[in-house]
């Protein structure tokens, strides 16, 4: 944002929505302590993306762990994330306090 970026549809916003929305809101105020803040917060956040080969069952399982009301099943050829990528999508979340 700082260097001009106009948006994105970041695939974290689906289960972090507030960090998400706080990063937008501290750029428009120009703040950027919080926003550097945010940004680091995000740059964490970003391994649930090295989680699974395919992100998509990973987002969604991130969903429902952050208690978003949707089932984590997705359509073939992809797979739901295995026990063993749940769990290391855990360790993220609760890392970040997205979890308890």
């Amino acid at each position: 944002m700082i260097s001009g970026g106009d948006g994105c549809i970041a695939g974290l916003s689906n289960f972090a929505p507030e960090t998400a929305s706080a990063l937008a809101e501290a750029a428009r105020k120009e703040d950027f302590g919080l926003l550097r803040e945010y940004q680091m917060r995000i740059d964490r956040l970003m391994a649930v993306y090295d989680v699974g080969e395919q992100f998509i069952p990973i987002i969604k399982k991130a969903m429902v762990l952050c208690r978003v009301p949707m089932k984590s099943v997705c359509a073939r050829p992809m797979q739901e994330a295995t026990e063993g990528e749940t769990r290391r999508l855990e360790q993220i979340l609760k890392e970040e306090g997205l979890l308890p």
